[in-house]
């Protein structure tokens, strides 16, 4: 059976995030109903393409803030709410989706391993690899097939969230380990022509439910002004 976080993880995570400087967007969660039992997204559309994986608020990942206040309005509203990190600002993000794949594609993934940054195993069947920020735009690199850069105004879901398979997401490596420049086994596949991004995570949030939006959409807070190092690629 999964592991399904205690009531709060998410929350405390989310604080954790924000407190090193990472913006942080609630995101919609699965749920289950009827029966036999069926998954489907919190956000209440039929047939969500990305079930428990986008942001709950009217304006997706710019929304996204390190303001403890508005995070806990946030979890107090919805406590069950997914864990997003925004991407381009103090990190980028390589996906990789499920683990078939060719040649080309695992021997990227093992210069991504070897680069020994901070590791997500998803949910999913999936991994994502941390990176120190480089400008590419969110794309779908070239000739990598199931797999996403997250770049300036993309997402990612963090652990300990919830996938639509009942999974949890866990850290193999955490920020604590030092976010190494991408590979450049990585890089040149970001110069070449990029495809459209993976369905799962377009670079920009659709905009959810009127009822959704109205109520993720916590009360005006103070501007907060987000410094976050940015390694410098030697």
């Amino acid at each position: 059976m999964p592991r399904i976080p205690h009531a709060g993880e998410r929350f405390l995570a989310a604080l954790g995030c924000a407190r090193r400087g990472i913006p942080v967007i609630p995101l919609h969660h699965p749920v289950t109903f009827g029966r036999p039992p069926a998954v489907a997204c919190s956000c209440q559309e039929p047939d969500c393409p990305r079930a428990g994986a986008h942001p709950m608020t009217l304006h997706g990942v710019a929304d996204a803030t390190i303001d403890p206040i508005r995070l806990t309005w946030w979890w107090r509203r919805f406590p069950e709410a997914n864990l997003g990190l925004a991407t381009g600002v103090g990190f980028d993000v390589l996906v990789v989706h499920g683990s078939e794949g060719d040649a080309v594609r695992w021997s990227v993934v093992a210069e991504a391993l070897r680069a020994g940054g901070p590791l997500v195993r998803t949910g999913g069947d999936g991994w994502h690899f941390y990176f120190a920020p480089t400008g590419a735009p969110g794309q779908r690199p070239h000739g990598l097939a199931r797999t996403e850069w997250r770049g300036p105004g993309g997402w990612v879901m963090a652990p300990p969230s919830r996938h639509a398979s009942g999974a949890v997401s866990a850290w193999v490596r955490d920020l604590d380990a030092p976010l190494p420049a991408a590979p450049d086994a990585v890089l040149e596949r970001l110069l070449e022509p990029a495809g459209p991004a993976w369905p799962e995570s377009p670079p920009a949030g659709p905009v959810p439910p009127a009822s959704y939006a109205a109520s993720a959409a916590a009360p005006a807070a103070q501007p907060v002004q987000v410094r976050i190092p940015v390694p410098v690629r030697e």
